[in-house]
This record gives C-alpha cells, sequence and structure tokens, in this order.
C-alpha cells in the first residue's frame, strides 16, 4: 500500500505536506471486485438463479424433484470424478487449504463432480439435487469456496481462497462477502470488519504490514469515507472526516512532537478554516489547497 510521508515545511505559507500519498494503493483490491469474486453457482454472464413462474407454483412436493432452467443448465449433467486435478490449485492455495481449510472433507452424496460450467463440487445436496448444506467449490480458475450452501448458492459462514494466496474467512449472502469478515492478503495486508457486495463497507479496520499504518473507520466500496482514525508508524495520527479515501471536513492531525493541526480539509488537504498548533502557540488562519491563505 502506499506509504505516506510527513514533511513540515518552515515556511508556512507554502503548502505543510502532511500525507501527500493519502490515498492508498488500490492493487489489494484489483482482484477483489464483484466480477472476478463471484462465486455463486450461475452462468458466468452475472444472471442470478430465479424461479420461473411455472417452478414458482408447484407445490413443495413437486419442487423437491424439479429444477429451474437456469439451475438444469448447471447441475443437469454432472460428471462423476475420482478426484481433483491437482493442477487445478495453486500451491498457495494448497497451502491456505492445509493451515485454514476444514479438518475433514465434506460429506458428499455425490462428488467430487464436475458441473457443467467447469466447476468442481464436494458436498451435501439437497432432494432436489443442489448444493445445500457444506461443500467446497473449485473454480476453473483456481479460486476455492468452502462453506455453507443454501439452495445452490454460498449463503453463510465460509472461506474464500484466491490462487495468489489472499484468503477471506466470514459471512456469505448470496456468494458474496456479506457481513463481517476477515480478509488476508498475501503481501500481508489485513482488513476485519464489515462487507457488502464483495467490497469493504461499514465499520472495519485495515492493518497496511509493509508501512505499520493503521486505519479504523468507515469504508464506502474499498474506500475510507466518513469518520476514521488512521496511525502511521512514526507516531503521526489523523482523525476526523473521509470522502472517497481523502481527508475531507474537520479533522484534527498531530505530529510526534506534539505539532498538531485543527480544522478543515478538503481532498487530503488543509482547506478552509483552521488552527496550526506548534511549540505551546497557536495561530489561527484560514486555508486554500494546503497553503495558510490569511492569518488571523
Amino acid at each position: 500500500m502506499g506509504a505516506c510521508n510527513c514533511a513540515e515545511k518552515n515556511n508556512q505559507n507554502q503548502e505543510l505536506e502532511i500525507d501527500p500519498n493519502d490515498s492508498y494503493k488500490q492493487e489489494n483490491f484489483q482482484n477483489l471486485s464483484p466480477q472476478s469474486v463471484q462465486v455463486d453457482v450461475v452462468p458466468y454472464s452475472g444472471a442470478r438463479l430465479e424461479q420461473t413462474p411455472e417452478y414458482a407454483s408447484q407445490s413443495d412436493h413437486s419442487k423437491a424433484n424439479m429444477l429451474s432452467p437456469e439451475e438444469a443448465s448447471i447441475f443437469g449433467d454432472l460428471e462423476n470424478l475420482n478426484e481433483v486435478p491437482e493442477n487445478l490449485l495453486s500451491e498457495k492455495v494448497k497451502q491456505l487449504l492445509d493451515a485454514k481449510g476444514s479438518s475433514e472433507p465434506p460429506t458428499s452424496e455425490k462428488g467430487p463432480v464436475k458441473l457443467n460450467d467447469g466447476r468442481i463440487y464436494i458436498g451435501q445436496w439437497n432432494q432436489r439435487g443442489v448444493p445445500h448444506g457444506k461443500g467446497r467449490m473449485i473454480f476453473p480458475d483456481g479460486c476455492v469456496y468452502e462453506g455453507e450452501w443454501e439452495e445452490g448458492r454460498q449463503t453463510g459462514n465460509g472461506h474464500k481462497y484466491w490462487p495468489d494466496g489472499n484468503f477471506y474467512e466470514g459471512a456469505f449472502v448470496n456468494g458474496l462477502m456479506e457481513g463481517n469478515g476477515k480478509l488476508e492478503f498475501e503481501d500481508g495486508n489485513l482488513y476485519e470488519g464489515e462487507f457488502s457486495k464483495d467490497m469493504l463497507n461499514g465499520f472495519g479496520k485495515f492493518l497496511w504490514a509493509d508501512k505499520g499504518m493503521v486505519y479504523e473507520g468507515n469504508w464506502f466500496e474499498n474506500q475510507k469515507h466518513g469518520r476514521g482514525t488512521c496511525k502511521w508508524s512514526d507516531g503521526r495520527t489523523y482523525e476526523g472526516e473521509y470522502a472517497f479515501d481523502k481527508k475531507e471536513g474537520y479533522g484534527v492531525f498531530s505530529w510526534p512532537n506534539g505539532k498538531k493541526y485543527e480544522g478543515e480539509w478538503k481532498a487530503g488537504k488543509q482547506h478552509g478554516e483552521g488552527t496550526l498548533i506548534k511549540g505551546g502557540r497557536s495561530k489561527k488562519a484560514t486555508w486554500e489547497n494546503g497553503k495558510v491563505k490569511k492569518k488571523k
């Protein structure tokens, strides 16, 4: 993730570089978009399994032995396999499964089986012939989902493994990370908190391992958004408002030497009314784009 450096300026009329790389790099999230982490057992086009009018009108007894057309296209003809092909799983996924996967393989009425779309499933099924209960799904791209299923969808608690070594543990709804969970990145970065639609949404804590930087607060679509606190390994702290990954609104930035700025921010820079406190003295000023516009 991006570095956050602090270079103080002697001339307060020049821009005060508090944190020039205010927004961290998005590299960690490039492979975690709703499209790329889609794990629902539906066609890759992104269409959801829907109940057809014919299916919806059937009695519970009839439903037990009936698949919707979408389900039939996936689960209608299953190819029984003796084992999961070794080349499907990366070494990192194998290591993660050994370290964090279920200690016992899921029980299975049939499996491993290969679905019509190329995915391989091992686990429990319901009477209608769709995954239900606990099971493991292996995707052609090497991703693995292991956890709870409900009527053919990953819903409940589960684990998600990516070929590059990323790992998620937490709640799923209809195949998406939804609710509370923990996301561990291969580079050591860690997020623990709330998710919605496969993204960091809600309250959570993110640790950038390589920088010793920690943010705890509100998130919106993988961006710091709302109130939060950011701490750097050298002792700098910021507590205040964010908007789309930038300091925005009222906030307090403190340095380990006792220096402090209290006031308004815009797009990651001091902007508006603010007070600079240094050496026991305070100066109020109007700031514009990180520079003092007019002293008071």
